[in-house]
């Protein structure tokens, strides 16, 4: 049986609630803005920091994606110099 009382464990579920609405709304900045702010208070519960930690986790950008975005900016970049260079010697 669990050692909480129902308003500790009322309060838990509204914490958890409060914390998980903006990312069921993907308001991914505010729910990051939450996570991070639970994060910071030492004394939040081990369960609500738990949460905290798997919403930022899945809030940010995949590696892939990132290492895409890299590689088209070099490719952008690249195309760019070759026109340049182009108009120079015609």
């Amino acid at each position: 049986m669990s050692s909480e009382t129902p308003s500790a464990t009322s309060d838990l579920e509204g914490r958890l609630q409060h914390l998980q609405q903006p990312f069921e709304r993907g308001d991914y900045a505010e729910t990051r803005a939450r996570a991070s702010a639970v994060l910071a208070d030492a004394s939040a519960p081990t369960e609500l920091r738990a949460s905290a930690e798997e919403l930022l986790a899945r809030t940010q950008p995949a590696p892939l994606s990132l290492w895409m975005l890299g590689l088209t900016a070099l490719l952008l970049l690249g195309l760019v110099l070759l026109a340049y260079a182009g108009h120079l010697h015609g």
